[in-house]
């Protein structure tokens, strides 16, 4: 007997997408139609004949989204001007209330604003399948992380939520808002808001969040100006019991904060991975840093790329590293890399190696 062939239904279909254009679409419709329903995974990311954005094919997705009723990964992210907009947003929010199965939405790099966030974080409110929600690098103010908060209260599901690149203000209003809706969910493990031009009554809100929430696992906040506020989140985290994961690359913490770093570090802080990237951190702070490391049984990853260590630092770091049972990585590179370094992206569990900015 013949083998049955397997059909790859995901690369069919996205190889029909890639070609469709104003003049096909009529002829190809149909086609789709009859396909998408087979289809698990829609990815522009994808290794292996990823979905190359057109206007025709983003116009297709837009009107016929929810016909894709197996689809449980959904990756698209815009490039230049081949971007989804509101209605794209809505027709994802269709899809979400459609299909039974989608576990991931990556929604970066479009113009959607908070009115296409609003149609999303309904479409959450009772579902009980999605667990990431990546929306990085679109146009939502605070009041679509207002929407996404509303949805964090009655939601089950989610576990991921990424804001990273979108403009959010405010103590009782866009972080203000997500931050009390944390103090209530209990789902949720990781939150990105890198980016996200946080100000100080921000900083509050997610203090206050801290001190509260117990089970929160990763926070990412990357490029937001802690500065000196450092020393209240870090006073918070101490007796946070599930925070496995911080990221605060370029943060502007300085050797200030570095210090205040290490001293949660010698509460034995159940830290697993911690970003200091471009942080303006000098060797009186790296060594302050070393020296915590002995008293912790936790910390598997310290990143430090492009600060200002020198040689005495960067011995005191390394000699710690040697020493330590438990430190895995200890990276303190001249490099400076980019700040989005770190970002949420890939997988709930690796939350610091799935955080290499890019991604999905």
């Amino acid at each position: 007997m013949n083998p049955i062939k397997t059909v790859d239904y995901n690369s069919k279909v996205t190889c029909i997408l890639n070609n469709l254009n104003e003049e096909n679409v009529f002829t190809k419709f149909n086609k789709l139609l009859k396909l998408a329903p087979k289809m698990t995974e829609l990815d522009t990311q994808g290794k292996e004949n990823p979905l190359v954005l057109n206007s025709a094919n983003i116009k297709f997705l837009t009107n016929n989204f929810s016909a894709f009723t197996k689809l449980e990964s959904l990756t698209i992210h815009g490039k230049y001007d081949q971007k989804f907009d509101d209605e794209g947003a809505q027709a994802v929010a269709q899809l979400i209330r459609k299909t039974k199965c989608l576990s991931v939405v990556n929604f970066n790099h479009h113009n959607v604003t908070s009115k296409g966030v609003a149609r999303i974080a309904k479409a959450l409110y009772k579902n009980k399948t999605v667990e990431e929600l990546r929306l990085k690098d679109n146009k939502i103010d605070g009041d679509g992380a207002n929407s996404l908060a509303e949805m964090l209260y009655k939601n089950k599901k989610l576990s991921l939520l990424s804001l990273s690149g979108n403009t959010l203000v405010g103590p009782s209003y866009g972080t203000g808002a997500l931050a009390e809706a944390c103090k209530v969910n209990k789902i949720l493990k990781r939150l990105d808001l890198s980016r996200c031009e946080i100000d100080n009554d921000g900083v509050d809100a997610i203090i206050s969040m801290l001190e509260e929430n117990r089970t929160l696992e990763g926070l990412c906040l990357i490029d937001n100006p802690l500065r000196d506020r450092i020393v209240d989140l870090v006073e918070a985290l101490k007796t946070h019991p599930s925070m496995k994961d911080l990221n605060i690359n370029a943060c502007d913490i300085g050797n200030k904060g570095a210090k205040a770093v290490a001293e949660l570090i010698e509460t034995d802080s159940p830290l697993e991975t911690l970003y200091l990237n471009v942080n303006g951190i000098g060797n009186n702070g790296a060594k302050r840093l070393a020296k915590s490391l002995s008293y912790n049984s936790h910390l598997k990853a310290l990143h430090l790329n492009g600060n200002s260590i020198g040689k005495s630092g960067r011995a005191a770091l390394y000699k710690a590293e040697g020493q330590s049972e438990h430190l895995e990585t200890c990276e303190v590179g001249y490099k400076t890399p980019k700040p989005g370094i770190g970002e949420i992206t890939i997988s709930l569990v690796a939350f610091p190696i799935l955080a290499l900015g890019g991604g999905k």
